[in-house]
């Protein structure tokens, strides 16, 4: 059994990954909207995660009206050219075989986890193309499920796999951690003929394996994270709905989005489900755009970092203005205004600070045009686009990338 983490499925604080319009950090030295094609709202943070197991036992359990039975059945374990069979040929279209029963996934999906879908994979094959599904019905504690996800096609000749269900599919039922790692999960499925003529049918399956997608909330949800000029400095707020676990928050600055220095430390709730505010100030803030940056730490010392923000403490010098990001089908195009020509340098980082890319252009006076060209490798999530400018402080917005 292996973990994969997939991010295409991420929530962070009150914004989705796929918006329609939204109008972020308009200030004094430039202003960034970006057009998305969906849109979506949620208060807390999610990672999908992926669990995937194969089956410790295998049986062939009985479909009255069937004429054979699943023989070798263990084989169907790897993908390893060892099959499970049916105990014979199924001579007359329409015939079909008992189930083959996996259960036994040993799987370990964690308390509190939100199952998203499963998805089985069964590496099958018939070299005469005789054989098709019959069924095919996930199994809850032993028992057969009512929806059967059998689909029509008959098998290749060579060994490939087919999938049912998916991330988003429960097929049909609610699920807990519970029911998933218990040993009467599992998967069910039964084979039939398909078309007439001599040649019998040589169905045979190699593995089953079995995918399951959760959501695993943050200890925290955070309700928001701002930041505002209080007289000579900034006072930083945030409010959070629940805490899990929840040692302490972090707040850190920086002048560039990339590297953060510590300001604060402020102790957590530890575990409440109700609503706190909590707030901290920074005395002495950067001349110019200060980059703000809201992290949690668990007990076990595991760090999460939850949000970020900028505010602008004075007017800046810079040849820029009125930068816009447009999600074009393809790759996002960038819009500017100089006061001048220059030299422009576009970086892009994650909200972890980690530079993704950067791309440098000869600018000229007044509107100014270019793509960011490595945006359709970007992962969909959140992340900061940095404007230089030659002989100008650094502008810098956050923005949103989208499936593709």
């Amino acid at each position: 059994m292996h973990n994969t983490q997939i991010n295409n499925s991420r929530r962070i604080n009150g914004f989705c990954t796929k918006m329609r319009k939204i109008s972020l950090n308009k200030s004094y030295i430039l202003g960034i909207q970006l057009f998305m094609a969906a849109s979506c709202i949620s208060t807390a943070v999610y990672g999908q995660t992926a669990q995937s197991g194969v089956g410790s036992t295998y049986a062939n359990v009985a479909i009255a009206g069937s004429t054979v039975q699943w023989t070798n059945t263990t084989n169907a374990s790897q993908s390893d050219d060892l099959y499970a069979i049916p105990t014979a040929n199924l001579p007359v279209s329409g015939n079909y075989s008992d189930y083959l029963m996996i259960t036994g996934f040993s799987f370990s999906i964690p308390t509190g986890s939100v199952i998203s879908g499963i998805s089985v994979s069964i590496e099958r094959s018939d070299a005469n193309g005789k054989s098709k599904d019959y069924r095919a019905r996930i199994v809850r504690e032993g028992t057969l499920g009512v929806v059967d996800k059998s689909k029509n096609p008959a098998w290749a000749a060579s060994d490939d796999f087919q999938n049912y269900g998916g991330s988003n599919d429960t097929w049909g039922q609610h699920w807990t951690n519970a029911d998933i790692n218990s040993a009467g999960f599992g998967f069910a499925f039964a084979a039939s003929r398909t078309g007439g003529g001599p040649q019998p049918t040589l169905a045979k399956i190699d593995q089953v394996l079995i995918t399951i997608y959760y959501n695993l909330p943050l200890p925290v949800e955070l309700l928001g994270f701002k930041a505002s000029l209080a007289g000579k400095g900034v006072k930083l707020q945030w409010e959070t709905l629940t805490e899990t676990n929840n040692d302490y928050f972090s707040i850190e600055r920086s002048i560039d989005g990339t590297s953060f220095e510590l300001l604060q430390n402020v102790k957590g709730a530890g575990n409440t489900t109700t609503s706190r505010v909590y707030a901290a100030m920074d005395t002495n803030p950067n001349d110019g755009r200060n980059f703000y940056r809201l992290s949690q730490t668990d007990y076990d010392g595991t760090v999460r970092i939850l949000k970020m923000v900028t505010v602008v403490t004075t007017a800046a010098k810079s040849g820029a203005s009125d930068l816009t990001v447009i999600h074009a089908s393809a790759r996002p195009q960038v819009t500017f205004y100089l006061d001048h020509s220059a030299t422009i340098q576009l970086q892009v980082l994650d909200m972890n600070g980690k530079l993704v890319s950067s791309q440098e252009y000869a600018g000229v006076k007044g509107r100014n045009t270019f793509v960011i060209s490595e945006a359709g490798q970007l992962q969909p999530g959140f992340y900061v686009a940095r404007l230089m400018v030659e002989n100008a402080n650094p502008t810098a917005t956050r923005f949103v990338a989208t499936s593709h």
